[in-house]
């Protein structure tokens, strides 16, 4: 994986297979949601970390995991034949992947100042 700056240039999941395309193992699909979720949520993380490796507390992503991934079927239908999307309200998945990145960065956490998310 590259750095967080990098990932936030590119794409996770793609419709067609190019010239950069890797094919990843489903087992460790719910890595790539949360990294994919992760980009989506990097106005949360503080620009020096950028350079940095994606940021990931593995115990505690696994209590949050669920979130990730109602977020994740929302956004990539094609998910759907992997995961079961169930009826959680979008502003209780946003809440709680917010949780988890202050969690996650404590101190380091960034208040968005549009406050979309709370």
């Amino acid at each position: 994986m590259r750095d967080i700056n990098a990932l936030k240039r590119n794409r996770t999941f793609i419709d067609k297979f190019g010239y950069n395309t890797i094919i990843i193992d489903k087992n460790k699909l719910e890595y790539y949601i949360y990294v994919d979720i992760f980009k989506q949520y990097s106005s949360c993380i503080p620009y020096y970390f950028g350079n940095l490796d994606v940021l990931i507390d593995d115990d505690l992503f696994k209590r949050y995991k669920k979130y990730f991934i109602q977020e994740a079927l929302i956004k990539w239908d094609f998910l759907e034949q992997y995961f079961t999307k169930e009826d959680i309200d979008i502003q209780v998945i946003k809440k709680n992947i917010i949780e988890y990145f202050k969690l996650l960065l404590r101190e380091h956490y960034v208040y968005w100042k549009n406050r979309l998310w709370e």
